[in-house]
C-alpha cells in the first residue's frame, strides 16, 4: 500500500467472473466495484481496513516528529500495523529521522493516498449501511404483515362468534314460535277449540249442525257430543 493506494495484487488472483468483474471495476468506479459480491471484495474490504487505519496512524505520528528520538518511537508504534499488513517500513520512510523538509516530503506523498483510503472506506460503509437499512426494512414489513394477518385473524374470529351468536338466537326465536304456535289459545279461541278435553258449547241444534265434522261440543243439558 505504501505506492500509492490498495495493493490489489496482494489480494490474489480472482476465481470466479465475479472477482474478475470486481477487480476490473476496482480501475473505474470503487464506488460500483465494492457493490459487486465477490470473495476478493470481501478480502479486499478487509484489507482497507487495515490500511486506512495504518496510514490514518501513519500520518498522524511522523507528523508531528521533530526529531530522531520522536522518529523512533514513531516507527516502534507503527511497526506492529506494518507487520500485520506484510508491509516493510524501511522501503517507505527513512530509518532515522530525516528532517523536517524530507518529512514534509513524505506527508505530501502519504496525503492523497489517505484521503483515496478515506473515500473508500466512506463508500463501504455506505454500501454496508445501505445492506442494513434493507435488512431493518425487510423485518419492519415482515413485523408489520404479520400484524395485519394477526388482526385479521382476530376480525374473523369476532366475525364468526357473532354470526354464531346470530344463529343461536334466531333458532331460539323459531323454536319459541313454534311453541307458541302449538301452544293451546286461551280466553275465546280455548272455549271454542272443540276438542273432547274442551268442547264447543251450543244452544241449539242448529247451531251443532253448522260445526265442522270431527267438532266435539257440548248441549246446553252438559252431554259432550261429535259432529
Amino acid at each position: 500500500a505504501a505506492g500509492g493506494g490498495p495493493d490489489m495484487s496482494i489480494l490474489g488472483e480472482p476465481k470466479t467472473a465475479r472477482d474478475q468483474a470486481f477487480l476490473r471495476m476496482m480501475s473505474r468506479d470503487p464506488e460500483k466495484a465494492l457493490k459487486i459480491q465477490s470473495t476478493l471484495r470481501d478480502s479486499f474490504i478487509d484489507r482497507l481496513k487495515g490500511e486506512h487505519d495504518f496510514y490514518g496512524l501513519a500520518v498522524e505520528e511522523m507528523g508531528r516528529v521533530q526529531d530522531d528520538a520522536g522518529w523512533q518511537a514513531a516507527l516502534s508504534r507503527l511497526n506492529p500495523y506494518a507487520a500485520v499488513l506484510g508491509v516493510d517500513l524501511g522501503e517507505s520512510v527513512p530509518l532515522t529521522y530525516p528532517g523536517p523538509e524530507a518529512v514534509k516530503g513524505l506527508m505530501e506523498r502519504a496525503l492523497p493516498v489517505k484521503e483515496r483510503l478515506d473515500y473508500l472506506m466512506r463508500v463501504a460503509n455506505t454500501d454496508a449501511d445501505n445492506a442494513r437499512a434493507d435488512r431493518n426494512t425487510d423485518s419492519i414489513i415482515g413485523t408489520r404483515e404479520g400484524r395485519l394477518d394477526e388482526a385479521r385473524r382476530n376480525n374473523d374470529a369476532r366475525l364468526a362468534t357473532t354470526r354464531r351468536g346470530q344463529d343461536l338466537t334466531d333458532a331460539r326465536t323459531r323454536r319459541g314460535q313454534d311453541l307458541s304456535a302449538a301452544r293451546p289459545r286461551g280466553g275465546k279461541a280455548a272455549a271454542q277449540a272443540g276438542t273432547v278435553s274442551n268442547p264447543r258449547a251450543v244452544k241449539t241444534p242448529t247451531e251443532a249442525a253448522a260445526l265442522p265434522k270431527g267438532t266435539y261440543y257440548k248441549t246446553p243439558d252438559g252431554r259432550v257430543k261429535i259432529r
